[in-house]
């Protein structure tokens, strides 16, 4: 998938993966928003303009903590699309590192599907 191709349908998407696998902390934060305003984070994605560093980096709501991580990477391959998940002490770690596993593996899996449509 191309940048450009980040269309809202697809932030929409990410997000319900994100929701799915990694839940959100408070239901108001700017994460659960671009849920359902998806055109919002397509936006901010596409607007490389915008990006702090070299890649999109957010910090969003997990269940696990309200300091999670969202990236978007160019590659040559195309976008990539990743989180890090944060979480509070030692209690729930393994639950986080596999969830953050489990986000990475399906945003990636579904992006892969989209490139073969």
């Amino acid at each position: 998938m191309k940048l450009g191709d980040f269309s809202p349908d697809v932030a929409k998407r990410v997000m319900e993966l994100w929701k799915e696998h990694l839940g959100f902390f408070y239901d108001t934060g700017h994460a659960s928003r671009y849920l359902e305003y998806p055109d919002m984070l397509a936006d901010d994605v596409r607007n490389t303009s915008g990006w702090v560093t070299s890649r999109y980096e957010d910090r969003f709501t997990s269940r696990f903590s309200d300091d999670s991580k969202f990236f978007v990477n160019l590659t040559l391959e195309g976008l990539e699309i990743t989180c890090y998940v944060q979480y509070h002490g030692s209690v729930g770690r393994e639950e986080a590192e596999q969830a953050e596993k489990n986000f990475n593996k399906a945003v990636k899996e579904y992006i892969q599907n989209l490139s073969k449509d």
